[in-house]
């Protein structure tokens, strides 16, 4: 059940340079013997977490590490990278049978699978080590049968629960873990590293606002045409105001584009705006955008801002969910309420 947990610099070694607090802190625990039997890696999205929690695994199961880093050469290095070391264990979302979409739950038989996994022997005489990704999403029986794993922790095993949202796991869970908390970081440290990772022509800057401070973000967003659909999206917002394309026009649009990003775009621009109008210029995220926020907050009340603003979290809410509302009519129906609030 192992999987490529590597990181980004295709290494089983290293972490990303804002995560060296939280290496230092589990290779002094390591070091004292005191490494907890669970770990929870929780905070914001797109930090890395996941690939952090991989870059551990590999330390731990490396037969020669050294400067709290994994060796890369030795037989335990060389089954991880190729993701099939035995005394390794994930539990992730699954595919679905059509083998493009994920399930969006972790269900119990996973967890039963762990456990059954962490009752064997280490082949390898040494660590154990089992991920789970992302921790929120096991269901009550998955989460109910991992307390089990918790209360009972088998020898040498290290379980590591990645998530975004702790809120969402079970209080006698979290009683359970010892957290490793992950913030953003400051952008004299995220930006030398994007910089290395992102094109040229891109402002490093400006993706890391748009992000809001997430660097992963950034990398996952710059060569997917993300800029251009944004541009797409607060061009057409322009034409709405100015009555030059219809609503449903705009909402097909959006639609074909992806209407859950471009929610998250229409609400980071409402935060904006509410920034400029409380401070006046600034400081905002969309710092490119100025002409359409300036615009905006001249045109809105606070009510009325935050009424669209409350609107579209919403309505993110709905686009995420389980309830596959339509989406076209869910954007023709916002852009309408969008286009009274202007005019």
């Amino acid at each position: 059940m192992a999987e490529d947990l590597t990181p980004v610099a295709d290494t089983v070694a290293d972490v990303f340079p804002w995560q060296q607090p939280q290496l230092d802190k589990i290779l002094q625990l390591l070091e004292l013997n005191k490494l907890p039997h669970a770990m929870l890696l929780c905070g914001p999205g797109h930090l890395g977490k996941r690939l952090f929690a991989g870059a551990i695994a590999s330390l731990l199961l490396c037969q020669a590490p050294a400067g709290g880093r994994a060796c890369r050469e030795c037989s335990g290095c060389l089954l991880f990278r190729a993701g099939s070391h035995p005394d390794l264990w994930v539990v992730k979302r699954e595919l679905r049978e059509n083998g493009k979409d994920y399930r969006k739950q972790l269900v119990v038989d996973q967890i039963r699978d762990l456990i059954h996994w962490a009752t064997q022997t280490a082949q390898r005489s040494g660590y154990k080590v089992a991920i789970i990704h992302p921790a929120e999403a096991m269901n009550t029986q998955a989460a109910n049968a991992l307390l089990k794993c918790l209360e009972e922790p088998a020898s040498n095993t290290i379980l590591m629960l990645v998530t975004d949202k702790p809120a969402r796991l079970l209080p006698t869970i979290l009683s359970r873990c010892q957290r490793v908390e992950f913030s953003l970081p400051a952008p004299a440290l995220a930006l030398p590293w994007l910089a290395e990772q992102i094109p040229g022509g891109a402002d490093p800057e400006l993706m890391l606002n748009i992000a809001g401070g997430a660097p992963l973000a950034v990398v996952e967003r710059v060569d997917d045409g993300f800029l251009e659909r944004r541009e797409t999206l607060y061009k057409g917002l322009m034409q709405l105001i100015d009555g030059q394309v219809p609503v449903w026009d705009l909402a097909a649009l959006i639609v074909k584009q992806g209407s859950e990003e471009a929610m998250e775009l229409m609400i980071s621009l409402l935060e904006d705006v509410a920034r400029c109008g409380a401070a006046g210029q600034g400081p905002v995220l969309n710092s490119d955008c100025l002409q359409v926020i300036e615009l905006l907050s001249r045109r809105w009340s606070s009510h009325q801002l935050f009424g669209l603003h409350d609107r579209a979290l919403q309505e993110l809410r709905a686009l995420r969910g389980t309830t596959n509302p339509n989406e076209t009519l869910l954007m023709e129906a916002y852009l309408s309420a969008f286009v009274r609030k202007t005019n």
